[in-house]
């Protein structure tokens, strides 16, 4: 039914009267009149009636708008009583008169939590770093029973236990601090320049950022052999070590796969137990040529094909790593010596390398695949083929 236009006497239907008296609203849903002259919300086009639309159905509950055409001017229509959100199509909702409208909707206060438990890899970084400790302390430990009893025959037993507890803390402390330099003086590593290898700047930047890791050193062995290692005491003093035809041969895809590899490696710590393995066995190998298998047992076995589980999670990109880890086993012949070759740096870090170097040939050519050997590359191809 259409609202009557009059003067301010007269009344809307679903509106409030223009003069005063105690009205209360129509059924199209319209604000109860608390009693009094006063504005009308929506009103007919003459004195004290807003011009223009007024609204009918306007929940306090929430804001429900009809469906009907706007009034005009002296038409003075509301708007006819449709549907409105919340259900009710003729009628709105009632408040009673003088009552305060609802609050507005408040969001929800975000409660922080306290920090997780240490995950997986927090618990195994801090157990590798401990076997590197220990692994450390074994040529302190034998330094100083040998200073130990060359003192108590020669000097006398307190002189001789002092002695060898000096010399066992300070032969711990050669290895634990300069096991790392050891091996980059043995490799011919020098510090990478930021602007002649930017790419790999900017993916070990990308990378650390996405694993939330300190940003490495990143040094460059010039060899024509592709491949890359990690190595360091801890993970915000590790050392990214890339070949030069690494960084030469490998598409941006395929050096991502390896980077994020080595930077696994970083994550877990177990660069380590590898690195202060592969410094005391260093000094050893010329006389006890197996160090390269006790390295790898100390490094941990198997940690090469973890650690392109991890990195593919990282990636997000299976089939990078593996094309890299395929061309780093059946690249190209390299055209000059390496700098490992006859060094028994190339034996000792030979299962430390993305891909492990075969032996004898001084890092040229990788280990493709060697029986019962989970590290080695063919296996780790294969199984980033079923990833």
């Amino acid at each position: 039914m259409p609202a009557s236009s009059g003067s301010s006497s007269g009344r809307r239907r679903g509106g409030r009267p223009g003069s005063s008296g105690n009205q209360r609203a129509g059924t199209a849903g319209g604000r109860p009149a608390g009693g009094g002259s006063g504005k009308p919300r929506s009103g007919s086009g003459g004195s004290g009636g807003r011009s223009g639309a007024g609204r009918a159905g306007n929940s306090r509950n929430g804001r429900s708008r009809g469906t009907g055409s706007r009034g005009q001017g002296g038409n003075g229509g509301g708007r006819a009583g449709g549907p409105n959100r919340s259900g009710s199509g003729s009628a709105g909702s009632r408040r009673a008169p003088g009552r305060s409208p609802l609050p507005a909707v408040v969001e929800p206060v975000v409660v922080v939590e306290p920090s997780p438990a240490p995950s997986e890899e927090a618990a195994l970084a801090r157990r590798n770093r401990r076997r590197g400790l220990g692994i450390a302390a074994v040529p302190g430990v034998v330094v100083g029973v040998v200073v130990v009893v060359l003192g108590v025959v020669l000097v006398g037993p307190v002189v001789g236990v002092v002695a060898g507890v000096v010399a066992g803390i300070v032969g711990w402390a050669v290895c634990w601090w300069g096991a790392t330099p050891a091996l980059l003086r043995a490799l011919h590593a020098e510090p990478a320049d930021e602007d002649d290898h930017a790419r790999v700047f900017n993916q070990v930047e990308g990378l650390c950022a996405t694993m939330g890791l300190a940003l490495p050193s990143v040094c460059v062995v010039e060899d024509d052999a592709l491949d890359a290692l990690a190595l360091g005491r801890g993970r915000r003093v590790a050392i990214l070590v890339v070949t030069s035809g690494l960084v030469e041969a490998l598409d941006p895809v395929q050096l991502e796969g390896v980077l994020a590899h080595e930077l696994v490696h970083v994550k877990c710590a177990d660069i380590v137990p590898a690195t202060i393995a592969a410094a005391v066995a260093l000094p050893l190998v010329a006389v006890l040529p197996g160090m390269a298998n006790l390295v790898h047992a100390l490094a941990g076995r198997g940690r090469e094909f973890r650690t392109d589980q991890l990195a593919v999670s990282v990636t997000r990109y299976p089939p990078g790593l593996r094309e890299a880890l395929a061309l780093m086993v059946d690249g190209p012949v390299p055209r000059s010596p390496s700098p490992m070759a006859g060094r028994g740096v190339a034996h000792v870090t030979r299962w430390l390398w993305t891909v492990p170097l075969a032996e004898g040939t001084g890092g040229h050519r990788s280990l493709g695949g060697v029986a019962g050997e989970l590290d080695a590359a063919a296996v780790r191809i294969a199984a980033l083929d079923e990833w």
